[in-house]
């Protein structure tokens, strides 16, 4: 199974799902989070690919016909307990760092880079 072309893909709809979204709401959202609700760059990329994995994971489940919502959910909130978090703050943070398009391809630069990192530990030795 290659992996990277799925990747690309991936980043490319999740980036044009967020550069879709409304300016308004992002305006309205920012005035809810004080300015120690910034996640750092390093622990986002952590975080996103960590969202990643478990997309690919539920996408794979999605496919087979056996994923369901509790799993879904329970799955993120895992990750958000893990980094302490909750959903708003996530998805806050990656209006935040959207904002930004130069930045933002940088910061998935970095989850890509995490994620073949992770992918070499993890691929079979030939």
């Amino acid at each position: 199974m290659k992996l990277k072309p799925r990747i690309g893909i991936f980043f490319f709809f999740l980036l044009l799902i967020v550069s879709c979204g409304k300016k308004d709401k992002l305006i309205e959202n920012t005035t809810r989070f004080s300015a120690d609700s910034l996640i750092s760059e390093t622990k986002m990329v952590c975080i996103m690919a960590d969202v990643h994995i478990i997309e690919a994971a539920l996408l794979i489940e999605r496919n087979e016909g056996v994923v369901s919502k509790e799993k879904t959910t329970c799955l993120y909130d895992g990750i958000f307990k893990k980094y302490g978090l909750n959903r708003a703050k996530y998805e806050y943070n990656l209006m935040y760092y959207s904002q930004n398009p130069e930045s933002f391809s940088k910061l998935y630069g970095k989850v890509i880079g995490q994620l073949e990192s992770q992918q070499k530990k993890f691929s079979p030795k030939n």
